[in-house]
């Protein structure tokens, strides 16, 4: 996401002033927690939609005629996401769309990325990208603009697994059982490390994020939020229900001091109310310097959260 589109977009969605979307982004370090609570702000990312490969086990035309493999409707490719993983259809190094539909009928449109170099003779780590404030009308392609890929170094290292869903018009809640029947679906077909489970969000989606672990400490390895809050408890100051949940869950925390739309306070709530629960595996790391974006920029561009991650899973 360029510089010049950021700025535009915080324009028109927050009526702000232009902030100062400079590359200025200082150092970085770990200190110790404050006590400052201050409001959290949401800002929407600017999307990019493209054309969508839709993955589902059948699709009838015409209301007679049952598609299951390869049928094209409306520039539309509907295929058998079993199938597809099967025959290799997915190139490791590049994200695709596709779709997962639950047994309770739920669809959940995601992005898949396999890392390249990636062979069935060995496992691999998996993140769940999940995102923050989009427009509920764009499409999939629009989770592209918020996920670790985004901003990854290209010289960095980058041995995950990465599934990026599309949120629901409701709370990220409405999607946590559907979710747990695609990783099901995922581990079951793909060559995943079980012990190597990693969830993140940037924004709105690092307190999310933060959300999910809490639903399911027994699923996830780590938890990780970049320039976000507390879920549930963001808009207060009291940390939400079950955040004790994630006392042995290792939890890595990344914001810059000069936030510009989420207080970098709002993070702060985040290690305090874990370390009132006992954990004693909580990363924070501040940047002394830098806007939202800029937060999101330093923390997935590596290798420190990817091999933060890692040391987790060893």
């Amino acid at each position: 996401m360029s510089r010049s589109s950021r700025c535009l977009l915080l324009l028109a969605v927050l009526a702000l002033a232009t902030p100062a979307c400079g590359s200025d982004t200082g150092s970085t370090t770990t200190v110790p927690v404050a006590t400052t609570v201050a409001a959290t702000t949401t800002v929407p990312v600017a999307t990019t939609v493209a054309a969508t490969t839709t993955v589902s086990v059948a699709t009838t035309v015409a209301a007679t005629t049952t598609v299951s493999v390869a049928t094209t409707v409306a520039a539309t490719t509907t295929t058998d996401p079993l199938v597809a993983f099967e025959i290799d259809s997915i190139d490791p190094g590049q994200l695709k769309p596709y779709t997962f539909v639950s047994e309770s009928a739920v669809e959940i449109d995601y992005l898949l990325y396999l890392p390249v170099g990636y062979p069935s003779d060995r496992t691999w780590p998996l993140i769940l990208s999940v995102h923050g404030f989009i427009d509920a009308s764009q499409t999939v392609e629009s989770v592209r603009a918020q996920n670790p890929l985004t901003w990854l170094d290209p010289s960095v290292e980058f041995p995950f697994v990465v599934v990026a869903p599309k949120g629901p018009a409701g709370p990220w809640s409405d999607y946590h059982g559907p979710m747990d029947e695609l990783l099901d679906v995922l581990s079951e077909t793909l060559s995943l490390d079980d012990g190597a489970m990693f969830v993140t969000g940037f924004s709105a989606g690092g307190g999310s994020a933060l959300e999910w672990a809490i639903a399911r400490p027994d699923l996830f390895t780590g938890a990780a939020s970049t320039a976000s809050g507390l879920p549930s408890g963001s808009l207060n100051t009291q940390a939400p229900d079950g955040i004790c949940r994630l006392a042995d869950v290792p939890v890595w925390v990344a914001h810059s001091e000069t936030d510009e739309i989420v207080p970098f306070d709002k993070s702060v709530e985040i290690v305090e109310a874990l370390e009132v629960c006992g954990n004693v595996a909580v990363e924070f790391v501040v940047y002394e310097r830098g806007g939202h974006f800029q937060s999101a920029e330093r923390a997935y561009e590596g290798p420190d959260l990817y091999d933060w991650m890692l040391q987790q899973a060893d």
